[in-house]
């Protein structure tokens, strides 16, 4: 489990990155991310910044004792914030997917930054099939649920999981209705827990974070 003394910082300060659980994250100002955009890649599908409720995750994470998870997929990582702590934190083999290729190589940047190596998967939620999750113990995502689409695509994730005793499904979101109906219908088959968290640090953000152990 991560030590909580480890350094978070505020974003809001004239650096151009910042740590978050001794993770550095990067700003969209950093000169790295400056010129990725301008070598043309510009992630179009909500993946142009570090979305806030990856901090609200990442604080979750460091308060749970992951000792049983052997590989995770990041869902919709966007620039892999969280996948990342997972993967340096915990030694999870983390799979990273998307379903917007312009936002690897800023996934792969907030990599070689914390000197990891991680697998990526070009796939949207509903392209990924049973034979791409076999091997998965623990899914995580942060505000990837915010349609009633996405929503549903989540939900037969979990049924495809339903073959693999005592997968985990761990989200944070900031509250938004496809994502508190979702925590409703998995709780009707799954054991399900949902936790409100607040932090300060490295920015104000409140939002919600959906546990849930999938079983047949």
């Amino acid at each position: 489990m991560n030590d909580a003394s480890v350094q978070t910082e505020s974003l809001r300060s004239s650096e151009s990155q910042f740590y978050v659980h001794g993770i550095k994250a990067l700003k969209p100002n950093h000169p790295e991310v400056a010129n990725l955009i301008e070598e043309g890649f510009q992630p179009s599908d909500f993946g142009s910044r570090i979305w806030r409720s990856s901090y609200l995750l990442i604080e979750y994470l460091s308060r749970h004792s992951l000792s049983g998870t052997r590989q995770a997929m990041e869902l919709g990582c966007g620039w892999g914030l969280a996948g990342t702590y997972l993967q340096k934190t915990f030694d999870v083999e983390v799979i990273a997917t998307d379903r917007d290729a312009d936002v690897f190589p800023f996934q792969q940047l907030v990599c070689r930054h914390n000197d990891i190596d991680m697998q990526t998967q070009h796939c949207s939620l509903s392209g990924l099939r049973e034979h791409d999750l076999r091997d998965i113990d623990l899914m995580i995502g942060a505000d990837i649920c915010y349609s009633d689409d996405n929503a549903r695509d989540i939900e037969r994730l979990c049924l495809h999981m339903t073959r693999q005793q005592g997968v985990e499904l761990i989200l944070a979101d900031s509250g938004r209705a496809p994502f508190v109906n979702l925590v409703e219908r998995l709780g009707l088959r799954y054991s399900v827990k949902m936790t409100p968290l607040t932090l300060e640090l490295p920015t104000a953000v409140s939002g919600h974070i959906l546990h849930a152990v999938i079983s047949p």
